[in-house]
């Protein structure tokens, strides 16, 4: 048996895998080297208890490690991990092999307690508290070159689930400094890395305990800024609990980190707004002291990120309800802002970079600019698949009897770089239904929704024609059946089913005018459509 050699055996998640290898590199530092079991003088049991049977599994390998090497007292077995923070000192009564027991934080002083252990044969020791902070760990010799890296930012966990035993063997949350795992990451750039995780119980709380400095990440995108061969990364970054937040874009090339750029923001996203095949950073900024908030544009010109003109959003747009990317013509990209705006209704900003410009489509014409304020929640879609961006625009209904007030009918319409609206289609919406129906463009201004008829003791939609400021001929009525008969309901009195979702089924029954004459099932299939939750939610 060789001396100051070691083995390592590993259970559980990924951050007990890095554990691992940080362990094994410390003890390389200090002179260990790698060995099989049967040759090893440092055995370590690093282990998991959210697994199935953690304890039997912790006891099986130590039956095993004491039949390999013979129940040797020279051989220096170590628990580390949960399942020791756990069960403690009472694994020196159960293996006598067992002279070290490190907990979760405690096995950043593993290394030293090895070496310990060695001078003094007949000590054992138990690294079992948890520490107030996030210790940084010795460093250790670098591991073999590897395209995938592994960084800590935090461990332990605040939120006490009942079903969940890690803050009982991790600890309370405790942030690393941001500045650590900066350093951790160029370090594995450095080795080759070309994947970097972030580890640990509860990332997305990084940095918001006690112990954080304030920093947390609030998001990691890998991107292509500058064309150039590299890696290129954008990191947006809370810096404290207020709104403020930095972003920064950086390029790893040739072993060196450069910054592309840093600006404070609200809201981003990477899109290629000017068309070069290169991503380009668009932001959105609010400060107390401007009325209106802020786009801003970066794109990679001449060697480096410039900033292009400032643009506004429409005064009166505050909280940012949902940001959309995609053409507003052909070949046109553009940024869809919806913000909430007086808090009463919301607002699409837009905005494009033509012609050398980043501008507001919507605001071009600061003196008279394009209105898209409408009271309802609804947002800018592909409504009709066109692959271009429609905005919507509230339509008054010439008499909506009993019709649901969420309920309404949609003029859809795209823009134009002049902020010129130009008409797509109709729509009636109903949203308490999840339903909505694509319209003839004569049917504008030309029809009324009655909410009340009824089939089978079920509430239809009635569509019917408007003339003469009164109710005409009915065109179709649209119901929705549940329970156990709902098809054979939805087919009966010359009905016909036009879609299902879930457990409800939807049904049509057409009327008997001129204008019902010109339908037919399958064109009133055609016409309804289900609504995306996207749609009337703000989710991106």
């Amino acid at each position: 048996m060789q001396e100051r050699t070691f083995h390592i055996i590993t259970f559980g998640c990924q951050m007990n895998v890095h554990d691992s290898q940080w362990l094994g590199g410390a003890l390389r530092a200090r002179g260990f080297a790698e060995a099989p079991l049967e040759d090893a003088q440092v055995v370590v049991v690093n282990t998991c208890s959210v697994r199935e049977k953690p304890e039997q599994k912790v006891m099986s390998a130590l039956g095993r490690i004491r039949q390999v090497t013979g129940g040797d007292a020279r051989v220096l077995v170590g628990v580390a991990g949960c399942v020791a923070q756990q069960l403690g000192t009472a694994f020196f009564e159960k293996e006598p092999q067992v002279r070290l027991v490190a907990g979760s934080d405690g096995i950043g002083a593993a290394p030293a307690a090895v070496e310990r252990l060695l001078e003094e044969p007949d000590l054992r020791l138990s690294l079992l508290d948890f520490t107030d902070s996030y210790v940084e760990r010795e460093a250790g010799a670098p591991g073999p070159a590897n395209p995938v890296a592994y960084v800590n930012i935090m461990q332990g966990c605040d939120n006490f689930c009942t079903y969940c035993i890690v803050p009982y063997t991790r600890g309370r949350q405790k942030s690393r400094a941001s500045g650590a795992i900066l350093d951790d990451c160029r370090a594995a750039l450095e080795n080759g890395a070309r994947e970097i995780t972030l580890l640990g119980q509860n990332v997305n709380a990084f940095g918001r305990d006690k112990h954080g400095d304030g920093t947390s990440f609030a998001s990691v995108e890998y991107v292509q800024l500058t064309g150039q061969p590299g890696i290129e990364l954008v990191i947006g970054r809370q810096l404290s609990t207020d709104v403020l937040q930095s972003l920064s874009a950086y390029s790893y090339s040739d072993g060196y980190v450069a910054e592309l750029m840093n600006a404070n923001y609200s809201e981003y996203r990477v899109v290629d707004l000017d068309g070069d095949g290169r991503k380009d950073i668009f932001l959105l900024r609010f400060e107390a002291e401007q009325p209106q908030g802020i786009a801003e544009l970066y794109r990679w010109q001449a060697g480096q990120m410039e900033r292009e003109k400032e643009a506004y959003l429409t005064a009166g747009a505050s909280l940012v309800k949902r940001i959309l990317t995609g053409n507003l013509m052909k070949d046109i990209p553009a940024v869809f802002v919806s913000s909430a705006y007086e808090d009463t209704g919301l607002v699409t900003d837009v905005f494009a970079f033509q012609n050398g410009v980043f501008q507001s489509v919507t605001m071009r014409e600061a003196e008279s600019p394009v209105s898209t304020v409408r009271s309802y929640y609804v947002y800018a879609s592909d409504i009709d698949g066109d692959g271009l961006i429609e905005l919507p625009q509230i339509l008054p209904l010439p008499s909506a009897e009993e019709s649901d007030e969420n309920d309404s009918a949609i003029s859809w319409y795209n823009l134009d770089l002049d902020g010129r609206s130009l008409p797509k289609l109709t729509t009636y919406h109903s949203f308490s239904g999840g339903w909505f129906l694509k319209l003839p463009d004569r049917w504008q201004n030309q029809f009324c929704i009655t909410r009340g008829a009824e089939a089978d003791g079920v509430h239809g939609y009635a569509f019917s024609q408007w003339e003469d400021g009164r109710r005409t001929e009915l065109i179709f009525t649209i119901y929705a059946f549940s329970g156990e008969n709902r098809n054979e309901s939805a087919s009966a009195d010359g009905r016909f089913i036009l879609a299902e979702k879930g457990d409800i089924t939807y049904a049509a029954k057409l009327g008997t005018g001129k204008w019902a004459e010109e339908l037919s099932a399958d064109r009133l299939r055609d016409m309804f459509h289900f609504i995306h939750i996207d749609w009337n939610s703000g989710e991106t």
